[in-house]
């Protein structure tokens, strides 16, 4: 008889559980509305993008492509590597990268202007 019995148990702990995931959902569906977006800035380049972030703060160089009417902002961030951000022509954030390689200013701007990019005075 207890034997019997189990597959009763297992099928109203089954329901059980099932009733307590629904009564959850709104909670999780509100937490995921409210969470805010992950950029690309930061899905493809983590840490490095809030780090070059820096630049939007205050840029030692501004560089435009006319081609795609996005500005690059360069600057030298509190890690000492060089950071980049690219902002769309409405100043929205398309990505921001460190430019781990470069040494030199003159560097990063060979980089921007293999990209499209020449500086703004």
């Amino acid at each position: 008889m207890a034997i019997a019995s189990k597959p009763g148990m297992v099928l109203l702990i089954l329901i059980l559980l099932a009733l307590i995931a629904l009564a959850a959902l709104p909670i999780i569906e509100i937490a995921v509305d409210n969470a805010p977006p992950i950029s690309h800035a930061v899905l493809r380049h983590g840490r490095e993008a809030l780090v070059a972030r820096e630049c939007m703060n205050g840029w030692e160089l501004r560089m435009y492509n006319p081609t795609t009417e996005r500005t690059g902002l360069i600057c030298m961030t509190t890690e000492g590597k060089w950071g980049i951000v690219i902002l769309n022509k409405y100043g929205e954030e398309i990505t921001a990268f460190l430019k781990n390689k470069a040494k030199t200013l003159e560097q990063v701007i060979r980089y921007m202007r293999n990209a499209g990019y020449e500086p703004i005075q």
